[in-house]
């Protein structure tokens, strides 16, 4: 038993009994303690803080991210379908011009040469296409 919690039950004038009793309840309470510690340590158990867990573990337990922000990423992704959906109506050679367009890997002078047009004209579409698409989108130029 702690002194502290002793020393009171004299100063209010607890009988030695009483006292013992009490000793009794707080050493079984700290063995309970003591045995219930060496079996987490036993298992291996893992104790750690939210705080303290990267984002994989704090999305496997479900816990919202809060340096994201739900509202706009579920606009994004409104808009990225809304997207896909324009692109797919696309005819193949307007998808074709409009993607190597925005493709910082592909060579614009010689996919123009390969589809026997000029660079310029071919510029010019993927423009117009891509106007057509910021307006079916809704987005202001």
């Amino acid at each position: 038993m702690y002194w502290k919690y002793e020393k009171a039950c004299m100063e209010a004038n607890v009988g030695e009994m009483e006292i013992r009793k009490i000793r009794a309840i707080f050493d079984d309470d700290r063995k309970k303690l003591k045995k219930e510690n060496q079996l987490i340590e036993e298992m291996e158990y893992i104790h750690f803080s939210i705080d303290e867990t990267d984002n994989a573990r704090k999305e496997a337990f479900g816990i919202p991210d809060e340096s994201c922000n739900v509202e706009d990423e579920a606009i994004d992704n409104v808009n990225m379908a809304k997207l896909l959906s324009l692109l797919n109506q696309l005819n193949s050679e307007e998808k074709e011009v409009i993607l190597n367009y925005f493709d910082s890997s592909v060579n614009f002078s010689a996919f123009a040469r390969e589809k026997g047009v000029s660079r310029d004209s071919l510029i010019r579409k993927a423009k117009r296409i891509f106007r057509d698409l910021q307006k079916a989108m809704g987005v202001k130029m």
